[in-house]
């Protein structure tokens, strides 16, 4: 049996591979160039993955436990790393915090429903209205509004923890 909140993360590269190799500009330009085709060929593809999010959160059952929430987890887990690649942190941001609240251990749906569709809801609108970048003030009214779902929840699962998603979207809005 694995451990209470254990989920198996997808196998990627470590960084450690990376380690003393140099990228010059023709190399960066060749990856900018590789991401803007990947969007011209799957222009739906963030979209499609909260579809797939939303399905698999669907058929999580009554109880949660770390294998039933695993599907949600690596759709989640997937839609952050796409976030930054595609130019969307907030999807970064809100996919990196679906994944902390679905790793807080044995729960019940009914109790974490109400931050997880926040959370999905909350993906969905910046996925629709192509919320790049920091999302300006909106990106931090839709931080806050999720702190707030996943304080109260947080606090009814006995959990002191405070969200701190605002701090990290104002952390992307420029200095003035």
């Amino acid at each position: 049996p694995r451990p209470r909140g254990h989920i198996e993360l997808p196998q990627r590269a470590r960084l450690s591979e990376f380690s003393g190799m140099e990228f010059d500009s023709t190399t960066f330009s060749r990856a900018e160039s590789a991401v803007a085709k990947v969007l011209e060929r799957y222009p739906t593809l963030l979209s499609d993955e909260i579809a797939k999010l939303v399905v698999a959160w669907a058929a999580a059952p009554p109880q949660l436990d770390s294998e039933s929430v695993a599907p949600t987890f690596k759709i989640a887990h997937e839609l952050a790393g796409y976030g930054e690649t595609f130019g969307y942190p907030l999807v970064t941001i809100f996919g990196r915090s679906l994944c902390r609240l679905l790793t807080m251990g044995d729960l019940n749906r009914e109790q974490m429903g109400t931050v997880v569709e926040a959370h999905i809801a909350t993906l969905r609108v910046i996925v629709r209205d192509r919320m790049q970048g920091d999302g300006g003030p909106i990106g931090v009214q839709l931080a806050a509004s999720l702190d707030q779902a996943i304080n109260k929840f947080s606090l009814a699962a006995g959990s002191e923890n405070k969200a701190r998603l605002r701090d990290e979207v104002a952390a992307l809005q420029p200095k003035k």
